[in-house]
């Protein structure tokens, strides 16, 4: 359905202060807007869908289409006709400043044309991830002059087979001051992290790392680029996969950082996907969960990658980091494998100070690995070292439930983060 977006020469009414106005605070037909951007200085943002100003002010935007997901919340405040108009007003946006502060001088409409029944949507990390991995689904068997795409998008990282039979890993991560870590982070944390997000991919695939790329955008008065960069390379290599590219640019806001890792298999074993989970599986994961912002150890776990190493030798039946939480990145490993999880709160390994099971499954930025195991492999899951079973897979709706200490089952899937 086309969208169109146009500024509103007044805004005034209830919902003002909140950065959002209805056309229902103003009286019908009272203006009609003008389909032009006059300020090429400012961008909008609406959830996952952005639109920015042409450059010289006055190109009128082009129109955009919706992602369509199973979340949908009917736009029912702000129906009106304008005057002279077939368009509805829908919504309007606050328009952010190059800094990313709120312009209250400017508001941005939303229109719908035609004026029929419109379902506005609001999209998720999830839910915009699922999309991705199912328009992508065809990328399957493709094949490149690199190899053949074995695995794309809807796991830890890639999987492309090489024409001599090796399996690359492919993977990325971004980091953004102000999300992942805190404004004034020592710049070595920051640098460690970044790295470690991607190192940790290639981990719950069962892999090493061989090389890096990395980005940057800088803020214009960033002083540390030196150091930042140092940084970056020694954590690189640290994990085997020394840093050989990149690019970097300089621009608003906080400082953002983006790394790509590959890597490969060893000994011949085979990547461990979210997708091989089977019923009768067990499962366990490598560390105490929870507290992992509060206790600073976001910023300096270890990504677990001989662990993942040994859980692909051992034939381990699939996998993933735990960066969104157990409960969401299990329920992920439901779904992907067509099965449901079923945790034991009483099984959870927690951290010193983790108030019960609901922290420890939603926390999220553990980074500790879930593995899923046939049942033969119980004892050399012991001998590993792993915390559990904490649970165990079934035949059921795919996702991830949770047992409480009575007995009581609860939705997994949505404990943890979906920005």
């Amino acid at each position: 359905m086309p969208l169109c977006v146009a500024p509103l020469r007044r805004f005034h009414g209830p919902n003002a202060r909140e950065g959002t106005r209805y056309a229902e605070d103003e009286p019908a037909g009272e203006h009609e807007p003008d389909l032009r951007l006059t300020r090429p200085d400012l961008k909008v943002q609406e959830e996952c869908h952005q639109y920015r100003a042409a450059s010289d002010g006055g190109q009128r935007l082009a129109e955009h289409s919706k992602a369509i997901t199973s979340d949908r919340r009917t736009v029912r405040r702000g129906h009106r006709r304008l005057r002279h108009s077939r368009q509805v007003v829908l919504d309007c946006k606050v328009v952010l400043d190059l800094n990313g502060l709120p312009d209250f001088r400017t508001r941005i409409a939303v229109f719908h044309v035609p004026s029929v029944p419109f379902t506005r949507t609001i999209m998720h990390e999830s839910q915009l991830l699922q999309l991705i991995a199912q328009r992508s689904a065809s990328l399957r068997g493709l094949t490149t002059a690199l190899g053949t795409v074995e695995t794309g998008p809807g796991d830890d990282a890639a999987v492309v087979r090489t024409g001599s039979g090796e399996a690359l890993l492919i993977t990325v991560d971004q980091l953004v001051v102000g999300r992942h870590v805190e404004p004034g982070a020592p710049i070595d944390l920051i640098a460690r992290k970044a790295v470690a997000r991607s190192v940790s991919d290639i981990a719950a695939m069962g892999g090493a790392g061989a090389w890096a790329l990395a980005t940057g955008l800088l803020p214009k008065d960033f002083a540390n680029a030196d150091g930042l960069f140092d940084a970056m390379a020694k954590w690189a290599s640290h994990w085997g996969c020394p840093l050989i590219g990149g690019d970097i640019a300089s621009g608003p806001g906080e400082l953002s950082l983006t790394v790509t890792v590959a890597g490969t298999m060893l000994g011949g074993a085979a990547p461990v996907l979210r997708s091989g989970a089977r019923a009768g599986d067990l499962l366990y994961v490598t560390g105490e969960l929870g507290g992992s912002l509060a206790s600073g150890r976001h910023a300096t776990f270890e990504p677990r990658l001989q662990a993942g190493q040994r859980a692909a030798a051992l034939g381990a039946s699939a996998m993933i980091d735990i960066s969104d939480g157990l409960g969401r990145d299990a329920g992920r490993v439901g779904k992907a494998s067509g099965c449901r999880l079923v945790i034991d709160a009483k099984r959870l390994p927690m951290h010193a100070g983790v108030s019960g099971w609901r922290e420890a499954a939603s926390d999220g930025e553990d980074y500790e690995l879930l593995i899923a195991v046939p049942p033969e492999l119980e004892a050399e899951a012991g001998k590993a070292g792993w915390l559990g079973p904490i649970g165990a897979i079934e035949r059921g709706d795919p996702g991830a439930v949770m047992m409480d200490e009575q007995g009581e089952v609860h939705d997994a899937s949505q404990l943890g983060w979906d920005h």
